[in-house]
């Protein structure tokens, strides 16, 4: 006769107990590391493409800017040195541009890098329009439409180039007597 029969159900009781062995422990732990270096990966990408779009929003807003400046020296003011006609005459030669052809001035600027931004490098592009015309920047006075490019250029975090172009035609407006 058993005297003690809780003391069986005790003993039973903690061999029944289940509990995780070693190698459940192991794949559980290579489970967990899967899903992080999942996690790792999609905050890097997140990280990339934040930096991206920083990147050409900056890129974008010195291009606008740039054409932003150029239009505004192309209005004709009354006595002002400004307007069109100094921009096929003097721009070119006042700010340092290029030489490309007869048609086609260009200048590079550089912006360096703040806060760990790339540096980037736009391109200023002056060129009479239409271009099968011809027109020379010899003869001004023949100039009516003037196109504008500006592109910038710029290396992403990864080392790819990218680039953003936008452009703008300035005409001569004339002025009734």
């Amino acid at each position: 006769v058993n005297m003690h029969p809780q003391k069986n159900v005790h003993i039973k009781i903690l061999y029944n107990q289940a509990g995780f062995t070693l190698i459940e422990t192991l794949i559980s732990m290579v489970v967990l590391s899967v899903g992080m270096l999942g996690l790792i990966k999609a905050v890097d990408s997140v990280m990339y493409f934040q930096n991206r779009s920083s990147d050409i929003t900056r890129a974008t807003l010195l291009v606008t800017n740039q054409i932003e400046e150029i239009k505004r020296l192309s209005i004709n003011e009354p006595g002002s040195k400004y307007g069109f006609d100094y921009l096929v005459r003097e721009y070119a030669n006042e700010t340092g541009m290029t030489v490309i052809d007869a048609t086609t001035f260009s200048i590079n600027k550089v912006f360096d890098q703040e806060n760990g931004e790339p540096t980037i490098t736009t391109i200023l592009t002056f060129r009479t329009y239409p271009p099968e015309a011809e027109i020379a920047f010899d003869t001004p006075e023949l100039i009516n439409l003037l196109e504008v490019i500006v592109r910038a250029e710029w290396n992403d975090s990864k080392g790819r180039p990218k680039f953003v172009e936008l452009g703008s035609l300035i005409n001569r407006r004339q002025f009734l007597k």
